[in-house]
């Protein structure tokens, strides 16, 4: 299952109240058969961003999205979508590709990143999801993570390590990464498994400050390990921490 969003500035001219929207968008996912599946579920978010970091000045782009069922294989497939007004007489296609993971075995899947103050957009089995993309951060901002575990039994011992990765953007950066100088900021959890969703696995939301961090582009790692079996399996994103008002 994969998320795909359209910014509703570029259809303003389409779009005049909420209730229409159900009508407007659709999704195809292209696989080596053919046309996969159409829109699932659709829902709009307001995403935050910094327009001008220094001052702390914000806006606020609004995202259509639409949510797919994809087949579970390590594939890259295309994806299109399209929104029309009503009357099917104006329109805009989008085009993509979306990098599909097979998560039969024991796996994180992507990590959904957002404010701790976003609104819920999504409900996903036993857990409410914030959706924003597009966000950027402030220093000490504390944000919201959800993300899927694959493979682990119910109460069996595991270990959550999420790590905030500097980006290397000077000299002396590189430099202390070459003399091997850990910069990463981490958080560390421990538990045990409750019984999983029978589609999505451990449904997992954790809440992280960002500390310590400086503005670019950071990487945001989350990695799971089983204790019993020693084996561990990581997914990563990227997140933008702006400057400071």
């Amino acid at each position: 299952m994969f998320a795909a969003g359209l910014p509703v500035r570029s259809a303003n001219a389409l779009i005049e109240g909420p209730d229409e929207l159900a009508g407007l968008i659709s999704a195809v996912l292209l696989t080596d058969s053919g046309s996969y599946v159409r829109h699932d579920s659709m829902f709009t978010t307001s995403v935050p961003r910094f327009t001008d970091p220094l001052a702390g000045e914000t806006d606020a782009v609004t995202l259509l999205f639409t949510v797919l069922n994809a087949p579970a294989e390590d594939a890259t497939r295309e994806f299109r979508l399209t929104l029309s007004d009503l009357d099917r007489a104006a329109g805009a296609t989008a085009r993509g590709s979306v990098a599909l993971r097979d998560f039969s075995g024991f796996s994180v899947s992507d990590i959904v990143v957002a404010p701790e103050t976003m609104p819920v957009g999504w409900q996903r089995g036993d857990a409410s999801i914030a959706f924003a993309p597009l966000a950027t951060y402030r220093p000490g901002e504390t944000v919201q993570l959800y993300y899927e575990v694959y493979g682990l039994a119910a109460d069996a011992a595991y270990e959550t390590e999420i790590e905030l990765v500097p980006p290397s953007d000077g000299v002396a950066d590189r430099m202390l990464d070459l003399l091997g100088r850990d910069r990463a900021v981490r958080f560390r959890f421990e538990g045990r498994a409750d019984p999983p969703h029978p589609i999505h696995g451990q449904q997992q939301n954790r809440t992280i400050a960002m500390q310590d961090v400086h503005p670019g582009i950071w990487t945001l790692r989350v990695r799971v390990t089983d204790v019993a079996s020693g084996r561990s399996t990581q997914r990563e994103t990227a997140i933008e921490i702006a400057g400071e008002s």
